[in-house]
């Protein structure tokens, strides 16, 4: 797929090109007459008397009437109806379908990087130009142009690192999936955390964000604890989770002999693993153990779910995103096939280095020589997301941009943590609402509301930081438990008891 204008494949996509229908005064011979109703009172078209303007007119009105009963029932507010009278004898109508995928990606639909760079991929990244890039319309063309960026089959807009990455069938991955529910042909997606400790609100809010936002019947999270003797059972924060387990979540312990002496790649690793390494460090050696293992998606525990990430998942390529405005990786989300040239590459270059996985080091272990270090090249092998797509707060907060307007609008990554109304957070919102909210700021701040567009919201390693009543991070938890509970649906309008 090449260019603006070219369709996605979608049934609807096939009789409304851009998502839209609108009508117009003239022109019922207009050559992009498929998208366009035209209709005056002087001159109308007589739909009964042209067979071809019939058929053609049919099913998008009857796709716009059922989209928008649809968002009326669901009390949304992404179409724009607007209606106007000019000149004193035309009506003008126009009806934007901003989305017209369902609640759930299709099956099989992934996402076109080629699209999506246009709007999120900056094409200069000195800190100047970089301050002025609109990250937020970078989120709202996420949010509202599936239509757009949603592909099927997989177009290989950009590149493909999967022709050079030879994989061999991953047992472990199919034995820890096997109970899941996939659609005929569909591989389960499996997801892994890590931590360190003792249970916390923290590492629940993530596994939580999971649940809210994954399609559960085919999707598996495996917590990874270390050090963590507890009984769950016994934790308010993971008593609600183990009737997950292990379906949906399965808590594993994480034994590094057993893990490092399941392949030879890591032989000698005794000597060059320091065990005393803080643990920040400590899990860069422990995502790419697992995703060489087991395959899948691994997220940092300080990452939150925003969304459903099948059409990443199944992306033909592997991929994690980029360091801010630096070119570099970071692995907060890691995506990486079973035994892959790609994790193979990088392990033995750890290894080489006294096994020191930090994501600044990736580069040189994919390719030594710098002349090779292009993002074309680099992309063969490890894909370079947006920053945005997982991590909206990052350019404002590294490169101090007040002017940067977000939604919600943020300025530090512990702004999640704060229980008051943060200075501008919610421009254009009217006094005597922000007057409430400055009591109740459940009033502006909605579970559904938070950098809407994103895949997911990373903090990068606030531990101390306390969840206080009204922040945002309250308001997602308690979405999170009210879902889980029962109480309401997620943003794909589903019941927890669609699934359990």
């Amino acid at each position: 797929m090449e260019g603006k204008n070219n369709l996605i494949y979608s049934p609807l996509s096939t009789f409304l090109p851009g998502g839209s229908v609108k009508e117009k005064s003239d022109h019922n011979d207009d050559p992009d007459f498929s998208s366009t109703i035209s209709t005056t009172k002087r001159n109308k078209v007589c739909i009964r008397c042209d067979p071809k303007i019939r058929i053609g007119l049919m099913f998008p009105i009857i796709f716009a009437f059922i989209y928008l009963l649809h968002l009326l029932y669901l009390e949304y507010l992404t179409n724009d109806v607007e209606g106007n009278r000019s000149d004193g004898d035309e009506i003008k109508i126009e009806i934007t379908i901003v989305d017209i995928l369902p609640e759930r990606p299709y099956e099989g639909y992934v996402l076109d990087m080629g699209r999506i760079n246009e709007h999120c991929e900056p094409t200069d990244y000195k800190k100047s130009a970089l301050k002025r890039f609109p990250v937020q319309s970078c989120l709202d063309y996420l949010d509202t142009r599936q239509y757009d960026y949603m592909v099927n089959p997989p177009i290989n807009s950009t590149t493909s690192a999967a022709t050079d990455n030879v994989t061999t069938t991953n047992t472990s991955s199919s034995i820890l999936t096997s109970n899941l529910q996939c659609a005929p042909g569909r591989e389960p997606m499996l997801f892994h955390v890590y931590w360190r400790g003792k249970f916390t609100d923290k590492i629940a809010l993530n596994i939580k964000s999971f649940l809210y936002t994954q399609p559960l019947r085919c999707s598996k999270m495996l917590v990874w604890l270390e050090k963590n003797d507890e009984d769950l059972r016994a934790n308010k924060h993971a008593k609600s989770l183990l009737r997950f387990s292990p379906t949906n979540i399965e808590f594993r312990k994480w034994d590094i002999t057993e893990q490092l002496n399941y392949d030879s790649i890591y032989s000698g690793w005794e000597r060059k693993l320091k065990s005393k390494t803080k643990v920040v460090s400590y899990s860069d050696t422990v995502r790419f153990v697992l995703l060489h293992r087991y395959g899948g998606i691994y997220v940092d525990a300080d990452t939150i779910f925003l969304r459903d990430m099948s059409p990443l998942y199944y992306l033909d390529y592997e991929f994690s995103y980029r360091w801010s405005f630096k070119f570099d990786y970071n692995t907060a989300v890691l995506r990486i096939r079973p035994n892959s040239t790609t994790s193979r590459k990088i392990i033995n270059g750890a290894m080489k280095n006294s096994m020191k996985f930090h994501p600044f080091a990736i580069k040189k272990y994919l390719f030594a020589d710098e002349k090779d270090q292009t993002k074309e090249v680099l992309d063969k092998q490890l894909y370079m997301m947006p920053v945005a797509l997982f991590d909206p707060l990052w350019l404002k907060s590294d490169l101090h941009v007040k002017s940067q307007k977000l939604k919600p609008n943020l300025a530090r990554w512990n702004d999640v943590f704060s229980a008051g109304l943060l200075n501008n957070e919610f421009p254009g919102a009217n006094k005597e609402l922000l007057a409430k909210a400055a009591n109740d700021t459940t009033l502006l701040r909605k579970n559904d509301e938070f950098f809407r567009g994103a895949f997911t919201y990373h903090w990068h390693n606030l531990w101390k930081q306390r969840i206080a009543n009204g922040s945002w991070f309250d308001v997602l938890q308690k979405g999170y438990d009210d879902f889980i509970e029962g109480k309401i649906r997620n943003p794909y309008n589903e019941s927890i008891t669609d699934y359990t």
